[in-house]
C-alpha cells in the first residue's frame, strides 16, 4: 500500500560548486549543529534576504509570483 502524499512542497535542487575547504567547514558545522548542509543554507538565505531587502528597500521576491530563471 502506498504512503499518503505529506501535502508538504516540492523542494527544488541545487549544486554547487565549493572548494575543498569550504565543504569540509560545511561538513564540519553540519556535524557540530546536527543540521543538514541544505537546512543551513537555507537558513542562511532567508536572514540575509530579510537583511539586504531592509537595507536596499527592495521586497524579497515570491517564489509564486514570479520565475527563478526570468532574466530582468
Amino acid at each position: 500500500m502506498a504512503r499518503p502524499k505529506t501535502g508538504k512542497p516540492k523542494k527544488e535542487g541545487l549544486s554547487l560548486s565549493v572548494s575543498a575547504q569550504a565543504r569540509a567547514n560545511l561538513d564540519f558545522m553540519s556535524r557540530i549543529r546536527q543540521q543538514s548542509i541544505s537546512s543551513m543554507v537555507e537558513e542562511w538565505a532567508a536572514k540575509e534576504s530579510k537583511r539586504l531587502a531592509k537595507e536596499t528597500g527592495q521586497e524579497i521576491p515570491n517564489v509564486d509570483q514570479i520565475s527563478l530563471f526570468e532574466e530582468e
